[in-house]
């Protein structure tokens, strides 16, 4: 069973500084405020770097002969000399950082730059972060493939007014529709994560 719950940040406008410290934190990288924008940018970038490579090295140690998350149904039981290693796969999977590019359609949120989005589960326990949209993803934005599944999931429901041509009466039609636009870049390569680091450093 899972929780989708969506809370709107109290300032609406943030700048990039604000958002790499909302990241910086959200993935419990140490942090001051008092970090320049280039620190940041090149802490996020070691934490990520160091990130796939725990994430690879985890995956290398596991067993050929365990079950695979898809062989499981989302509400599949596995047997208990499996379970621990269900749990350790699906969690691998669903956690790994996965770079994006994120757009809002939903004309209410206009005015907004992001929100925290909350996902529960009881193997993933809670995953809560703050998900940006619009230019400051342009270049990607990291974050764990379950919010990525849910937020390419999430519908919100439009509403259009307009005149009936023939009997001269509003008329209000609604729909649902998708939320996001989300579209799944390649992952930073060794050498574009070196290329990030020499420019924070240099400018």
């Amino acid at each position: 069973m899972s929780k989708d719950q969506n809370q709107t940040p109290d300032e609406p406008q943030l700048d990039e500084k604000q958002l790499l410290l909302q990241q910086c934190r959200t993935l419990g990288i140490p942090v001051s405020n008092n970090s320049s924008v280039e620190t940041l940018r090149e802490k996020l970038a070691t934490f990520l770097e160091q990130k796939e490579k725990a994430i690879e090295s985890e995956a290398r140690n596991l067993h050929d002969g365990d079950l695979a998350p898809s062989e499981l149904g989302e509400y599949a039981t596995p047997s208990s000399a499996n379970l621990a290693q269900v749990r350790k796969r699906l969690r691998d999977e669903m956690l790994a950082l996965v770079r994006v590019r994120i757009g809002n359609l939903d004309p209410k949120k206009a005015a907004l730059q992001g929100e925290i989005i909350t996902f529960y589960n009881d193997i993933l326990g809670q995953v809560k972060h703050f998900v940006p949209w619009g230019d400051v993803t342009e270049n990607g934005w990291h974050l764990p493939r379950v919010l990525v599944n849910l937020l390419k999931e999430r519908e919100f429901q439009h509403i259009r007014t307009y005149t009936d041509p023939r009997t001269k009466q509003i008329k209000v039609e609604t729909s649902m529709r998708k939320e996001f636009v989300i579209e799944e870049l390649p992952p930073l390569t060794p050498q574009e994560l070196a290329d990030l680091r020499a420019a924070q450093i240099s400018s």
